[in-house]
């Protein structure tokens, strides 16, 4: 229980200091707006 309760406070709500979005949103929308980056890691 206390598990499921720090899987949904830390991964599936919005967070003020991503803009309010969840984390997934937030990395999702980091990797559309910086491709070049996004592939240089990859490497």
């Amino acid at each position: 229980m206390a598990e499921d309760y720090r899987q949904q406070y830390n991964k599936h709500r919005p967070h003020s200091s991503l803009g309010y979005l969840t984390p997934d949103e937030f990395t999702l929308d980091w990797h559309n707006n910086n491709p070049g980056l996004t592939q240089a890691l990859a490497h």
